[in-house]
């Protein structure tokens, strides 16, 4: 299955002294970044990688189309040089050598802190949730950082809802994964914060409101991955006859074979059963703090979506505003034109 592309080049333009630009259009999590370019450029770019890397420009592994091609017209020689360009650039940005490369960074013009991983060329189909959730470029805005706490929001509701059916090898695997991506791109998000409050995107009073979200849902992630039900295999085995004859916990299997312990050894079936009750009395309640967390997520999380909205409202007034102005503005050139 083929890669993802994250580079196209869907038009081209000619400016008003007959150079020909193509539209790169990159995108990035979160953001979109749109270059002009001429063709003269992407051979100085070849030029400046071969230099760069040691070698004839004619052993760069990835070819250009051809200067001119007597036998097309204009625009079909147009056409033909925006696709191949288009294929060249998405085969140097999945080159793991030349991907982060400065001159290719800035030749597309990519933020400084930003980096290609592979995880950005996964297949749509095949990626996980979890590639939404990486925090790559740690230079976002506020809205950026509000969609990055829903996203963590729903996916902790889902693992709080799916977790208890894992297998013990699923269970180890997400804990491996949340202790080694989950939790530190929570701190990332964290971080983030700082920064939007240290550049004055956001007011005391919201930075409050975000860090209180951003805390509680890292101890809700904190709470997941250490409870009880997060460290025991599901098992839907159907209890057999020969265990139903037995002592509680001490039953004959035929292949798990039961063996009492120091807690277990001197009590009778009567106050082993009470002891299981027990247990199980611990585990209903320990799933009821569960629900108690899901509930608190969905409530962020209906606030959340309020503000969004609401942010989202005043951006359309705001534009609403700003074309008022220039149709304010556009009339009184006309009108001053008809004056003068």
């Amino acid at each position: 299955m083929s890669a993802k592309t994250v580079i196209s080049i869907p038009t081209a333009s000619t400016s008003s002294d007959g150079v020909q630009y193509y539209h790169i259009s990159l995108k990035l999590p979160l953001r979109n970044i749109t270059v002009l370019r001429r063709y003269s450029e992407f051979i100085t770019l070849v030029n400046d990688l071969s230099k760069d890397l040691g070698i004839n420009t004619k052993e760069f592994p990835y070819k250009l189309p051809p200067k001119s091609q007597f036998w097309k017209s204009k625009n079909e020689l147009i056409e033909s040089r925006r696709n191949a360009l288009c294929e060249f650039l998405n085969c140097v940005v999945e080159d793991r050598e030349l991907q982060n490369h400065p001159i290719v960074h800035q030749f597309l013009q990519i933020p400084g802190q930003f980096k290609f991983s592979p995880r950005l060329f996964a297949n749509e189909k095949t990626s996980s949730n979890e590639s939404q959730l990486d925090i790559i470029d740690t230079d976002m805005d506020k809205f950026a950082w509000l969609d990055y706490l829903r996203r963590y929001r729903d996916y902790l509701s889902k693992l709080s809802s799916s977790v208890s059916t894992y297998s013990i090898t699923q269970k180890a695997d997400l804990r491996s994964r949340m202790s080694s991506f989950l939790l530190p791109n929570i701190d990332k998000l964290a971080n983030c914060l700082e920064n939007l409050k240290n550049e004055k995107q956001i007011d005391s009073k919201e930075y409050e409101t975000r860090k209180s979200s951003v805390d509680s849902l890292k101890n809700d992630f904190l709470v997941l991955l250490n409870h009880r039900i997060f460290t025991q295999p599901s098992s839907k085995k159907p209890a057999s006859s020969s265990s139903r004859s037995g002592r509680i916990l001490g039953a004959s299997q035929d292949q798990f074979p039961a063996t009492e312990n120091s807690k277990t050894v001197d009590l009778s079936n009567k106050e082993l059963l009470g002891q299981q009750l027990q247990v199980h009395r611990s585990q209903d309640e320990e799933l009821n703090e569960l629900r108690k967390i899901i509930r608190r997520q969905r409530e962020i999380g209906e606030v959340i979506k309020t503000e969004v909205d609401e942010q989202n409202e005043l951006l359309d007034g705001f534009n609403e505003d700003v074309e008022r102005t220039g149709q304010k503005l556009h009339k009184a050139r006309q009108d001053a034109k008809r004056i003068l």
